[in-house]
Protein backbone atom coordinates (compact mmCIF):
# COMPACT_ATOMS: atom_id res chain seq x y z
CA UNK A 1 0.00 0.00 0.00
CA UNK A 2 3.18 2.46 1.12
CA UNK A 3 3.99 1.89 -2.65
CA UNK A 4 1.29 4.43 -3.57
CA UNK A 5 2.74 7.43 -2.38
CA UNK A 6 5.51 7.01 -4.83
CA UNK A 7 3.65 6.87 -7.81
CA UNK A 8 4.09 10.29 -9.51
CA UNK A 9 7.52 10.98 -7.84
CA UNK A 10 10.70 8.44 -6.77
CA UNK A 11 10.89 10.73 -3.69
CA UNK A 12 8.65 12.21 -1.37
CA UNK A 13 9.08 14.66 1.58
CA UNK A 14 8.89 13.56 5.40
CA UNK A 15 5.81 15.50 5.63
CA UNK A 16 4.27 14.25 2.76
CA UNK A 17 4.78 10.53 4.54
CA UNK A 18 3.28 11.35 7.86
CA UNK A 19 0.13 12.45 5.94
CA UNK A 20 -0.18 9.56 4.13
CA UNK A 21 0.29 7.02 6.62
CA UNK A 22 -1.70 8.94 9.19
CA UNK A 23 -4.51 10.25 7.23
CA UNK A 24 -4.11 8.64 4.04
CA UNK A 25 -6.51 5.92 2.55
CA UNK A 26 -5.81 3.04 4.72
CA UNK A 27 -3.86 5.56 7.64
CA UNK A 28 -4.19 5.55 11.34
CA UNK A 29 -6.65 7.96 12.30
CA UNK A 30 -8.59 6.19 9.20
CA UNK A 31 -9.45 3.30 11.50
CA UNK A 32 -11.85 3.18 14.27
CA UNK A 33 -9.47 4.18 17.10
CA UNK A 34 -11.47 5.78 19.51
CA UNK A 35 -9.22 6.81 22.97
CA UNK A 36 -10.69 4.08 25.10
CA UNK A 37 -9.75 1.45 22.07
CA UNK A 38 -6.25 3.13 21.25
CA UNK A 39 -3.32 1.44 23.06
CA UNK A 40 -0.85 3.90 22.14
CA UNK A 41 -0.96 7.01 24.35
CA UNK A 42 -2.60 8.41 27.11
CA UNK A 43 -4.80 11.71 26.80
CA UNK A 44 -6.68 13.78 29.65
CA UNK A 45 -10.08 13.55 28.63
CA UNK A 46 -9.77 9.83 28.75
CA UNK A 47 -8.24 10.29 32.69
CA UNK A 48 -10.45 12.15 34.06
CA UNK A 49 -14.60 13.62 33.60
CA UNK A 50 -12.79 16.84 35.64
CA UNK A 51 -10.99 17.96 32.83
CA UNK A 52 -13.75 18.49 30.54
CA UNK A 53 -15.87 20.14 33.79
CA UNK A 54 -12.79 22.59 34.05
CA UNK A 55 -12.86 23.32 30.80
CA UNK A 56 -16.51 24.09 30.66
CA UNK A 57 -16.07 25.87 33.71
CA UNK A 58 -13.01 28.28 31.84
CA UNK A 59 -15.75 28.77 28.69
CA UNK A 60 -18.44 29.67 30.85
CA UNK A 61 -16.78 32.63 32.25
CA UNK A 62 -16.18 33.79 28.87
CA UNK A 63 -19.66 33.23 27.37
CA UNK A 64 -20.90 35.54 30.71
CA UNK A 65 -18.65 38.23 29.73
CA UNK A 66 -18.45 38.39 26.10
CA UNK A 67 -21.34 36.56 25.22
CA UNK A 68 -24.26 37.50 28.08
CA UNK A 69 -27.49 37.09 26.46
CA UNK A 70 -26.44 36.22 22.37
CA UNK A 71 -26.35 32.49 20.56
CA UNK A 72 -22.65 31.59 21.10
CA UNK A 73 -20.88 29.17 19.14
CA UNK A 74 -18.50 25.83 20.33
CA UNK A 75 -16.48 24.48 18.03
CA UNK A 76 -14.33 21.57 18.54
CA UNK A 77 -11.61 20.74 16.01
CA UNK A 78 -10.71 16.99 16.07
CA UNK A 79 -13.55 15.43 18.36
CA UNK A 80 -12.62 11.56 18.23
CA UNK A 81 -15.52 9.99 19.93
CA UNK A 82 -16.85 12.97 21.30
CA UNK A 83 -15.48 12.30 25.00
CA UNK A 84 -14.30 15.89 25.80
CA UNK A 85 -17.05 18.05 24.41
CA UNK A 86 -19.69 15.97 25.95
CA UNK A 87 -18.34 16.41 29.68
CA UNK A 88 -18.36 20.16 28.37
CA UNK A 89 -21.54 20.34 27.85
CA UNK A 90 -22.67 18.33 30.83
CA UNK A 91 -21.33 20.86 33.12
CA UNK A 92 -22.74 23.42 31.30
CA UNK A 93 -26.24 21.31 31.33
CA UNK A 94 -25.96 20.61 35.18
CA UNK A 95 -24.47 24.52 36.16
CA UNK A 96 -25.47 26.68 33.39
CA UNK A 97 -28.52 25.97 31.99
CA UNK A 98 -28.70 29.76 30.89
CA UNK A 99 -25.93 28.93 28.56
CA UNK A 100 -26.19 25.46 27.57
CA UNK A 101 -29.56 26.61 26.40
CA UNK A 102 -27.91 29.15 23.65
CA UNK A 103 -25.44 27.29 21.95
CA UNK A 104 -24.36 25.81 18.74
CA UNK A 105 -22.19 23.41 18.91
CA UNK A 106 -19.99 21.96 16.01
CA UNK A 107 -18.11 19.22 15.87
CA UNK A 108 -15.34 18.58 13.22
CA UNK A 109 -14.06 15.35 12.88
CA UNK A 110 -12.93 13.43 9.61
CA UNK A 111 -12.88 9.80 10.38
CA UNK A 112 -16.35 8.46 9.69
CA UNK A 113 -16.09 5.35 11.26
CA UNK A 114 -15.98 7.37 14.61
CA UNK A 115 -18.57 9.88 13.58
CA UNK A 116 -21.35 6.91 14.54
CA UNK A 117 -19.80 6.62 18.20
CA UNK A 118 -19.48 10.35 18.54
CA UNK A 119 -22.91 10.14 18.05
CA UNK A 120 -24.07 7.58 20.00
CA UNK A 121 -21.88 9.45 23.07
CA UNK A 122 -23.88 13.18 22.35
CA UNK A 123 -27.28 11.81 22.52
CA UNK A 124 -27.98 13.60 25.53
CA UNK A 125 -26.73 16.74 24.12
CA UNK A 126 -28.27 15.56 19.86
CA UNK A 127 -30.60 19.04 19.91
CA UNK A 128 -27.28 20.75 19.85
CA UNK A 129 -24.96 19.20 18.22
CA UNK A 130 -23.80 19.82 14.29
CA UNK A 131 -21.07 17.44 12.42
CA UNK A 132 -19.12 19.10 9.81
CA UNK A 133 -16.25 17.85 7.59
CA UNK A 134 -14.01 20.72 7.46
CA UNK A 135 -14.26 24.34 9.10
CA UNK A 136 -14.99 26.15 6.28
CA UNK A 137 -18.51 24.39 6.42
CA UNK A 138 -19.46 26.03 9.96
CA UNK A 139 -22.82 28.12 9.64
CA UNK A 140 -22.12 29.96 12.79
CA UNK A 141 -25.85 32.13 13.01
CA UNK A 142 -23.44 34.76 15.00
CA UNK A 143 -20.02 34.51 13.38
CA UNK A 144 -18.87 34.64 17.08
CA UNK A 145 -17.54 31.96 19.22
CA UNK A 146 -14.86 29.36 21.33
CA UNK A 147 -12.69 27.55 19.38
CA UNK A 148 -11.00 24.38 21.30
CA UNK A 149 -8.55 21.35 20.68
CA UNK A 150 -7.10 18.93 22.58
CA UNK A 151 -4.19 17.06 20.68
CA UNK A 152 -4.89 18.18 17.39
CA UNK A 153 -1.38 19.91 16.15
CA UNK A 154 0.96 17.45 17.48
CA UNK A 155 -0.70 15.35 15.32
CA UNK A 156 -0.93 17.44 11.75
CA UNK A 157 2.08 16.39 9.40
CA UNK A 158 5.47 17.81 9.99
CA UNK A 159 8.93 17.66 8.27
CA UNK A 160 12.05 16.50 9.50
CA UNK A 161 14.86 18.87 9.18
CA UNK A 162 18.88 19.73 10.25
CA UNK A 163 21.16 22.42 9.93
CA UNK A 164 24.66 21.11 9.02
CA UNK A 165 27.76 23.80 8.27
CA UNK A 166 24.78 26.39 8.20
CA UNK A 167 22.91 24.76 5.71
CA UNK A 168 19.35 23.53 6.11
CA UNK A 169 18.54 19.70 5.06
CA UNK A 170 15.19 17.91 5.18
CA UNK A 171 14.41 13.86 5.61
CA UNK A 172 13.01 13.16 2.23
CA UNK A 173 11.76 9.14 1.86
CA UNK A 174 13.15 6.99 -1.11
CA UNK A 175 11.77 3.42 -2.15
CA UNK A 176 14.19 0.56 -2.46
CA UNK A 177 13.92 -3.29 -2.51
CA UNK A 178 13.85 -3.45 1.33
CA UNK A 179 10.91 -0.62 1.63
CA UNK A 180 11.37 2.61 2.23
CA UNK A 181 14.20 4.86 3.93
CA UNK A 182 15.01 8.57 4.61
CA UNK A 183 17.60 10.50 3.50
CA UNK A 184 19.09 13.91 4.45
CA UNK A 185 18.66 16.73 1.86
CA UNK A 186 19.13 19.77 0.50
CA UNK A 187 15.88 21.72 2.05
CA UNK A 188 14.26 22.60 -0.66
CA UNK A 189 12.57 26.64 -1.51
CA UNK A 190 9.25 26.31 0.87
CA UNK A 191 10.97 25.30 3.37
CA UNK A 192 13.87 27.86 3.64
CA UNK A 193 10.97 30.51 2.64
CA UNK A 194 9.16 29.18 5.98
CA UNK A 195 12.21 29.63 8.11
CA UNK A 196 13.11 32.90 6.93
CA UNK A 197 9.75 34.17 6.97
CA UNK A 198 9.06 33.44 10.79
CA UNK A 199 13.10 34.00 11.40
CA UNK A 200 13.48 30.60 12.94
CA UNK A 201 16.71 29.70 14.50
CA UNK A 202 18.15 26.33 14.62
CA UNK A 203 21.03 24.77 16.65
CA UNK A 204 23.57 23.25 14.43
CA UNK A 205 23.91 18.97 13.78
CA UNK A 206 20.31 18.58 16.22
CA UNK A 207 16.81 17.76 14.22
CA UNK A 208 13.90 19.36 14.13
CA UNK A 209 10.15 19.55 13.24
CA UNK A 210 8.72 21.94 10.40
CA UNK A 211 4.98 21.83 10.89
CA UNK A 212 3.39 21.32 7.18
CA UNK A 213 0.68 23.79 5.52
CA UNK A 214 -2.12 22.22 7.79
CA UNK A 215 -0.75 24.57 10.81
CA UNK A 216 -1.64 27.75 8.49
CA UNK A 217 -4.84 26.52 7.13
CA UNK A 218 -6.60 26.01 9.93
CA UNK A 219 -5.72 30.07 11.20
CA UNK A 220 -6.60 31.10 7.93
CA UNK A 221 -9.96 29.09 7.75
CA UNK A 222 -10.95 30.09 11.41
CA UNK A 223 -10.55 33.80 10.43
CA UNK A 224 -13.10 33.82 7.39
CA UNK A 225 -15.42 32.18 9.13
CA UNK A 226 -15.53 33.21 12.50
CA UNK A 227 -15.16 37.56 13.71
CA UNK A 228 -14.68 36.80 16.71
CA UNK A 229 -12.95 33.93 18.07
CA UNK A 230 -11.31 32.76 21.37
CA UNK A 231 -9.17 29.85 20.46
CA UNK A 232 -8.56 27.35 23.34
CA UNK A 233 -5.29 24.75 22.62
CA UNK A 234 -4.19 22.07 24.45
CA UNK A 235 -1.16 20.13 23.71
CA UNK A 236 2.47 18.47 24.74
CA UNK A 237 5.59 20.69 23.88
CA UNK A 238 6.93 24.07 24.69
CA UNK A 239 8.00 27.44 23.71
CA UNK A 240 11.58 27.59 22.65
CA UNK A 241 13.59 30.97 21.39
CA UNK A 242 15.20 28.47 19.13
CA UNK A 243 12.88 26.35 17.24
CA UNK A 244 14.18 22.84 18.61
CA UNK A 245 12.51 22.16 21.62
CA UNK A 246 14.02 19.49 22.80
CA UNK A 247 18.07 18.49 23.98
CA UNK A 248 17.67 15.61 22.01
CA UNK A 249 20.12 15.66 18.97
CA UNK A 250 17.04 13.74 17.21
CA UNK A 251 14.43 16.10 17.96
CA UNK A 252 11.28 15.23 19.31
CA UNK A 253 9.77 13.57 16.82
CA UNK A 254 8.74 9.96 17.59
CA UNK A 255 6.00 7.15 16.85
CA UNK A 256 3.79 5.29 19.45
CA UNK A 257 2.95 1.59 18.99
CA UNK A 258 0.87 -0.14 21.79
CA UNK A 259 2.79 1.92 24.62
CA UNK A 260 6.13 1.65 22.78
CA UNK A 261 8.01 4.57 21.94
CA UNK A 262 10.70 4.34 18.96
CA UNK A 263 11.33 6.47 16.15
CA UNK A 264 11.05 3.61 13.62
CA UNK A 265 8.97 5.63 11.51
CA UNK A 266 8.93 2.69 8.43
CA UNK A 267 7.91 0.34 10.58
CA UNK A 268 3.98 -0.54 11.64
CA UNK A 269 2.92 1.91 8.72
CA UNK A 270 -1.23 2.60 9.55
CA UNK A 271 -0.75 0.94 12.70
CA UNK A 272 1.26 3.08 14.45
CA UNK A 273 0.83 7.06 15.85
CA UNK A 274 3.97 10.10 14.87
CA UNK A 275 3.97 12.66 16.48
CA UNK A 276 6.01 15.73 17.39
CA UNK A 277 6.38 18.31 19.99
CA UNK A 278 4.62 21.69 19.04
CA UNK A 279 6.30 24.39 19.40
CA UNK A 280 3.93 27.09 21.00
CA UNK A 281 6.18 29.70 20.09
CA UNK A 282 6.08 29.18 16.31
CA UNK A 283 2.73 28.32 16.81
CA UNK A 284 1.50 31.98 18.24
CA UNK A 285 3.40 33.09 15.42
CA UNK A 286 1.89 31.20 12.80
CA UNK A 287 -1.93 32.43 14.22
CA UNK A 288 -0.86 35.95 14.75
CA UNK A 289 -0.51 36.35 10.86
CA UNK A 290 -4.73 35.42 10.69
CA UNK A 291 -5.27 38.15 13.82
CA UNK A 292 -5.21 36.10 16.26
CA UNK A 293 -3.70 37.63 19.54
CA UNK A 294 -2.10 35.36 22.48
CA UNK A 295 -3.57 36.14 25.83
CA UNK A 296 -2.34 33.22 27.93
CA UNK A 297 0.28 30.43 27.66
CA UNK A 298 0.37 27.94 31.03
CA UNK A 299 0.96 24.52 31.92
CA UNK A 300 -2.25 22.66 32.01
CA UNK A 301 -1.81 22.28 36.33
CA UNK A 302 -1.82 26.39 36.34
CA UNK A 303 -4.66 26.17 33.74
CA UNK A 304 -6.86 23.75 35.48
CA UNK A 305 -6.12 24.67 39.09
CA UNK A 306 -6.79 28.38 37.94
CA UNK A 307 -9.96 27.29 36.57
CA UNK A 308 -11.20 25.72 39.62
CA UNK A 309 -10.54 22.41 39.06
CA UNK A 310 -10.61 21.66 43.32
CA UNK A 311 -13.29 23.53 43.60
CA UNK A 312 -15.47 21.08 40.82
CA UNK A 313 -14.11 18.16 42.43
CA UNK A 314 -15.47 19.02 46.07
CA UNK A 315 -18.83 19.48 44.43
CA UNK A 316 -19.21 15.84 44.56
CA UNK A 317 -20.44 13.56 46.74
CA UNK A 318 -17.40 10.99 48.81
CA UNK A 319 -18.17 8.30 46.51
CA UNK A 320 -17.73 9.69 43.50
CA UNK A 321 -15.01 11.46 44.95
CA UNK A 322 -12.95 8.32 45.10
CA UNK A 323 -13.11 7.78 42.05
CA UNK A 324 -11.77 11.05 40.65
CA UNK A 325 -9.06 11.15 43.24
CA UNK A 326 -6.47 9.37 41.06
CA UNK A 327 -7.38 11.12 37.56
CA UNK A 328 -7.31 14.32 39.58
CA UNK A 329 -3.65 13.94 40.55
CA UNK A 330 -2.54 12.69 37.12
CA UNK A 331 -4.31 15.34 35.70
CA UNK A 332 -2.60 18.38 37.80
CA UNK A 333 0.97 16.21 38.99
CA UNK A 334 4.11 17.71 37.72
CA UNK A 335 5.62 14.88 37.72
CA UNK A 336 2.44 13.30 35.54
CA UNK A 337 0.64 15.34 33.03
CA UNK A 338 0.65 18.70 34.92
CA UNK A 339 3.58 20.03 33.38
CA UNK A 340 3.67 17.88 30.46
CA UNK A 341 1.04 19.64 28.47
CA UNK A 342 0.20 23.41 27.82
CA UNK A 343 -2.76 25.35 27.13
CA UNK A 344 -2.58 28.62 24.85
CA UNK A 345 -4.90 31.22 24.76
CA UNK A 346 -5.82 32.76 21.23
CA UNK A 347 -8.33 35.50 20.46
CA UNK A 348 -9.25 37.77 17.64
CA UNK A 349 -11.74 39.81 16.28
CA UNK A 350 -12.52 42.03 13.58
CA UNK A 351 -13.97 45.13 15.95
Amino acid sequence: MIKELFQKEDRVSFSDFVRYALYGPNGYYKKDITIEHKNDFHTSPLISKLFGATIGNFFSKIILEKFPTNTVSIIELGSNDGRLISDILDFFSEHHLDIYERLEVFILETNSSLKKKLINNLQSHQDLIVLVDSINTIKSKTKKGIVFCNELFDALPFNRCIVKNGKCFQINLLANQDGISGKEEEADKNLIKFINRFNLKMKEDLFFELPSSEYETIFKDLSQQLDETFFLISDYGDKSNYFSVSSDPLGTARCFYKHQVSRNFYENIFSQDITHDVNFSLLSQIASCYGFKEIAFVSQAKFLLGNNILDIYDNYDDSEKLKLGQGLKELVSPNLLGEKFKFLFLESSLC
